[in-house]
């Protein structure tokens, strides 16, 4: 079943935690932030969680690339 990820609010903008994006990506949290310390994935800190803005998750995707079925799909879980 296809799981839905809500980000959280912040000023009419939307933010994903590291952890919701790797479940997006079916991909380890810690290969996101070796993306955040490469700087190939813009983040910041908010209420001590780091968080990624939806427009820079797009910008994100659309540089790198994964299989189709892995980005928000059924499939493989860790």
């Amino acid at each position: 079943m296809r799981e839905i990820y809500h980000g959280k609010e912040i000023n009419g903008k939307i933010f994903f935690t590291a952890w919701q994006i790797a479940m997006m990506l079916r991909i380890q949290s810690d290969e996101v932030e070796s993306y955040i310390k490469n700087g190939e994935l813009q983040s910041q800190v908010i209420d001590k969680s780091t968080m990624i803005s939806e427009a820079n998750l797009e910008v994100f995707l659309e540089t790198h690339i994964f299989p189709a079925r892995w980005i928000g799909g059924d499939g493989p879980t860790f």
